[in-house]
């Protein structure tokens, strides 16, 4: 540690300079003085740091737990119902979900369903998704998709 060393290299400065002679003893009480002085500001560097890397420590547990309340509230998603989905002007078309819902599929929610041995059409259902999406999903595996 680069503190300690300081500390050492200053506690020999001292001893080197007591030990060089008397006549010099203004120049070494002015030279211990400095010595102190930055072995303190070392001491106080080296609390800073510390202080920032606790610091720093507990701002990444609280984004992981944000990512993963994130990633929990992305699988709670309700889509909107598929008539409020419509415009009011239109006649006879068939209730079909709205072609941006394959691109809000959450792939790792539907890998974590399926690996809980749900069917296609159940993790579907359970996303408001069609099926496609959810197949989708399953071939990103074997691309590479896992990444988060």
């Amino acid at each position: 540690m680069m503190a300690h060393r300081y500390i050492v290299l200053a506690s020999l400065l001292m001893a080197v300079l007591q030990a060089c002679g008397s006549g010099n003893s203004e120049e070494i009480v002015t030279l211990q003085k400095q010595v102190a002085a930055l072995t303190h500001q070392v001491e106080e560097t080296r609390r800073q740091v510390e202080s920032m890397q606790e610091a720093d420590q507990k701002l990444n547990k609280s984004l992981e737990s944000l990512e993963t309340e994130i990633d929990h509230l992305k699988g709670q998603e309700v889509p909107p119902p598929a008539q409020a989905a419509k415009p009011g002007g239109e006649k006879g078309t068939p209730a079909a979900p709205p072609p941006q819902s394959m691109a809000k599929v959450s792939c790792p929610q539907v890998w974590k369903l399926l690996g809980q041995g749900k069917s296609e059409a159940a993790v579907a259902q359970a996303l408001g998704s069609p099926v496609e999406a959810v197949r989708d999903c399953e071939q990103q595996v074997g691309r590479g998709g896992t990444r988060r």
